[in-house]
């Protein structure tokens, strides 16, 4: 096969993934109602993170041991809230006053125009260089000189995108994000699956009859012994509106094995008016032998 023949297969493929119809379809399949804006706009998040950051040259520092499985866990949960935090800034305010019930809503020239500034603005500021990751080290830092190949793979994606919401409408795009979100990310962090994530992690730690820790050489923390292993957990509030005195709150939870909790939160501006508590875990490291 040439290789012209398989660049046109490959767009090809591209392109019927955005048939909307075939999108509905799936997305009901999977018991995601497509005119849900909101458990859209909470999906598409997961794969915007998936497609720009954590499917990349991402995974080679990984193997290279540049950074390690809890911190590529806080830095996708990270990645994520700045492409949520942008999608909320942009359609947050007409979710809030209910001019944007359903998709059918996002329709005008204005809709495209900020569905194509939060990608960029999110791409702007999940990739410059001088990033601060939750690790302490910057992006430049991990990339060890490597840093264009992953900001040239997230432009190309988001360029992707925008064109195609631009053709074919934000809708379609959208429901593309929240099928591929709901697919490859829906336990991770921000997606509608993840509160009873917290609420098992939680429960395996006041139990120590649980059966989880009866496999392997899995052993419950005992009452008294000193280690430096700790859980955190955090409660994000997600936004149905927009104000501008809105504030969103990020309180961390934190348990020794003895089984005492500690809490801290820092606060920063939220594209909402009405606040709903989403638990989200930033980092986590269940015990073992």
């Amino acid at each position: 096969m040439s290789e012209d023949t398989m660049d046109a297969r490959v767009r090809q493929a591209w392109d019927d993934s955005f048939d909307r119809q075939v999108l509905r379809d799936l997305l009901s399949g999977l018991n995601v109602h497509p005119d849900d804006v909101i458990t859209l706009l909470r999906y598409a998040p997961l794969a915007l993170t998936h497609l720009t950051w954590r499917n990349t040259v991402l995974e080679d520092w990984h193997a290279d041991g540049r950074i390690h499985d809890p911190d590529m866990f806080r830095t996708n949960a990270d990645t994520t809230l700045i492409f949520q935090q942008t999608l909320w800034s942009a359609f947050g305010e007409q979710i809030g006053s209910g001019d944007l019930a359903s998709l059918d809503d996002l329709t005008d020239e204005e809709d495209g125009e900020a569905f194509e500034a939060a990608l960029y603005d999110a791409c702007a500021d999940g990739f410059r260089a001088d990033r601060r990751l939750p690790n302490g080290m910057t992006l430049s830092e991990l990339a060890q000189g490597e840093l264009n190949v992953l900001q040239e793979h997230a432009s190309t994606q988001i360029g992707a995108l925008a064109a195609k919401a631009g053709e074919l409408g934000v809708d379609v795009v959208l429901m593309f994000l929240a099928l591929r979100g709901r697919l490859a990310c829906d336990r991770w962090w921000g997606s509608p699956k993840w509160p009873a994530i917290v609420d098992k992690f939680i429960a395996l730690l006041r139990d120590p009859t649980d059966g989880w820790w009866h496999v392997g050489h899995r052993q419950f923390p005992q009452r008294g012994r000193r280690t430096q292993r700790t859980w955190t957990i955090s409660a994000t509030c997600s936004c149905r509106g927009r104000t501008s005195s809105a504030t969103r709150r990020r309180i961390s939870v934190s348990t020794t094995p003895s089984g005492s909790f500690r809490s801290t939160g820092r606060r920063w501006p939220a594209p909402n008016g009405r606040l709903s508590v989403v638990p989200s875990l930033t980092a986590c490291r269940l015990p073992v032998g």
